[in-house]
């Protein structure tokens, strides 16, 4: 089975991950959630990607950020 190591923003998109992604892919996937925690340069994605590939070389590797717009 495939691995999708998602890089989120925070905790309200791990929620989104492990709650919603992870249930609804579960037969096709699993799921691995890694946080940003606040500091989303470039090259800190750049780095996590980096090693989570390293970690899990047959793995995909994408990130999740939620927009929040307020008026």
């Amino acid at each position: 089975m495939k691995t999708v190591i998602i890089i989120c923003e925070g905790e309200t998109e791990e929620e989104f991950c492990k709650g919603l992604l992870s249930v609804y892919l579960q037969s096709r996937c699993n799921i691995r959630v890694r946080i940003l925690d606040g500091n989303c340069n470039w090259e800190r994605i750049k780095n996590i990607a980096e090693k989570a590939l390293k970690e899990e070389k047959n793995a995909f590797v994408t990130t999740l950020s939620l927009i929040h717009i307020s008026e």
